[in-house]
This record gives structure tokens, C-alpha cells and sequence, in this order.
């Protein structure tokens, strides 16, 4: 009925079709007069006038011997239909709800799945990722170039590198954020700190139950998210010495890492350049951070220390 009554809207503004009309207004009529006669039979009852039309009613059939109703309340005219006495979800409504609950899965899988040193990390954003210079400006370019790959299904490797406290870990962290939103969070993102990941996976070795919570880690969430940021990269070398390198069960553990990564995104952020990548960890493990890895490599060497800069104002 509903059907019918839309084309006869679409059939009332056409030149030359008063009898039509007259005929259809006639219908309604009957119709109307048809419901009310179940009314009176004890067949249908009224339960007022409908909220979504103007002149609608809102009509339920009716177990004259049960004395129940046999239908939720739903209005003949425009189709409005009840739920256990309260109006159905709307599209938008149902979509909206839905995101929340997206979102809640997502944010509840970053946080218990990550390793955090400093946790405030979960509330940098490009909201408040400042751009006082052309180039924090081409990092941000290079971000988005990320996340349009990320989101076309590609396979992404990206790198940034650079001195310390000059935005690499916030610029990582908002694009995963960026790429959780676009994805309505169905994506699934973890972040690490990776000198405190390889600690906890050291002390592992005499403790049964860190063992398990982190060689699972490795072994299996690492591998299979979506996304995940490796962050300082490195920070377990110590700088002054006279040799870059890492011990062999450092670069089995990287390794192990990348070698899971193949075909998803990881973003890595750390202070050595690739050549000195090369010497700690080997060449192959950084083939494995190299690839697909055009267009996503950033150097924020020149970037002041954004630390610095905040401690002083």
C-alpha cells in the first residue's frame, strides 16, 4: 500500500489527472474505512497517531480470545514500525551505534595488546601534532601518503628516522589513529616500544608467566594485526660504543618480527640511519624493513626537539 500511495503523490503535481486523483483519494477513503471497521470488530486496535506521519495511525492486530496483541503498533500509511513499544533504529541510528561499538573493540585491542613506556603516547593525534616548519610539513605528506596506501590494501614498510624528540613517534601514532578512523576501526593496530618489548621478552627467561605473555605477542598478535608501530628501534644500542651491533638473540628477535610483517603495514620509528640499521641488526632483516617501502621513508633530521621546545615556552 505504501508503494501505491507514493506513486499517487508523484501522480497529483501531472496536469490532467483529476479523475485519477479523485480515484485515489477515493481508495484511501476505503482503506481507511476498512481499518476502522476492524477496529470495530475487535480485530485491530489503534494505538494513537503515528510520530512519523501527519495524518497516520498506528494500528496492531488483535487476539480477541487471548486478549493480547498478535503485532507490534505499525502505521498503514507511511510503514513506521515499533519495537517492544519504542521506534525502530533508524539506518544512521544503527550505523552510528555500531561505529561505537567498532571503536570500543579497537581501542580496547591497541591497548591491551601494545607495550608502552610513557602511555600519554595513545594521545598523540594530528589534532595536536603542530606544524611550525616545511618540514614537519612534507612528514605530514608522507603520513597521509601512508594511510591512502594503507587503506588501498597495499603493503606498506614505512620508516622514520631521525634525533630524538623531533615527532616521529607522534606522527606514527597518528596515522595509525587516522588509519583506525578510516577503516571504522575494523583494522586491528598495536603499538611497541621495542627496547622495553625485548626487555620483558629477556626477562621472560626466568619468569614462565612474562614468557608466555610476550613470546605470544611475537608469536602471534605481531604477526597477524593489521598495522603495528615498532617504536625506537635501536634503543637498546648503546651508542658509545665503538661497535653498532646487536647480540645474536636481538637480531633473531627483530628478525623473527619483520619476517611476520610480510604483506601488512608496520611503521618503524628509530635515531640510526639505515646503514647503521645494516650493522646492528644485519642485512636481512633490514631487506625485510625496506620493502614496499617507496614513498614511505621520512628523515626528521632537522626538526627541532620538540621536547626542548615545550619545556622552554
Amino acid at each position: 500500500m505504501s508503494d501505491y500511495m507514493t506513486n499517487d503523490l508523484d501522480e497529483r503535481f501531472k496536469p490532467g489527472q483529476k479523475k485519477k486523483k479523485q480515484k485515489n483519494e477515493s481508495f484511501g477513503s476505503l482503506m481507511t474505512s476498512f481499518f476502522q471497521q476492524l477496529v470495530r470488530d475487535g480485530r485491530l486496535r489503534s494505538y494513537g497517531p503515528c510520530p512519523q506521519c501527519p495524518n497516520g495511525t498506528l494500528y496492531a492486530f488483535y487476539d480477541r480470545k487471548n486478549k493480547r496483541a498478535r503485532s507490534l503498533p505499525a502505521c498503514p500509511t507511511c510503514g513506521y514500525k515499533q519495537t517492544n513499544g519504542q521506534p525502530v533504529q533508524s539506518q544512521a541510528e544503527r550505523e552510528k551505534l555500531e561505529l561505537i561499538a567498532a571503536r570500543k573493540d579497537a581501542v580496547n585491542y591497541l591497548i591491551n595488546s601494545s607495550v608502552f613506556t610513557d602511555k600519554t603516547v595513545v594521545e598523540k593525534d594530528f589534532g595536536n601534532f603542530k606544524i611550525k616548519s616545511d618540514k614537519q610539513r612534507q612528514a605530514v605528506k608522507v603520513a597521509q601518503q601512508i594511510i591512502q596506501d594503507v587503506m588501498a590494501g597495499n603493503p606498506v614498510n614505512a620508516m622514520f628516522t631521525g634525533p630524538t624528540g623531533t615527532g616521529k613517534t607522534h606522527l606514527a601514532m597518528a596515522t595509525m589513529y587516522e588509519i583506525l578512523e578510516k577503516s571504522r576501526y575494523h583494522k586491528r593496530c598495536i603499538f611497541v616500544n621495542y627496547r622495553k618489548l625485548l626487555s620483558q621478552i629477556k626477562q621472560g627467561m626466568s619468569d614462565p608467566e612474562a614468557q608466555k605473555k610476550y613470546g605470544h605477542l611475537i608469536a602471534d598478535q605481531l604477526s597477524k594485526a593489521d598495522l603495528v608501530v615498532i617504536d625506537d628501534l635501536g634503543s637498546e644500542i648503546n651508542d658509545n660504543s665503538e661497535k653498532l651491533k646487536a647480540t645474536q638473540f636481538d637480531i633473531e628477535q627483530i628478525t623473527d618480527i619483520y619476517d611476520g610483517r610480510v604483506g601488512k603495514c608496520t611503521i618503524t620509528t628509530t635515531n640510526w640511519t639505515g646503514r647503521d640499521l645494516m650493522n646492528i641488526y644485519g642485512r636481512r632483516a633490514l631487506s625485510r624493513m625496506s620493502e614496499h617501502s617507496m614513498n614511505h621513508i621520512f628523515n626528521f633530521e632537522g626538526i627541532q626537539d620538540q621536547r626542548l621546545l615545550e619545556a622552554k615556552s
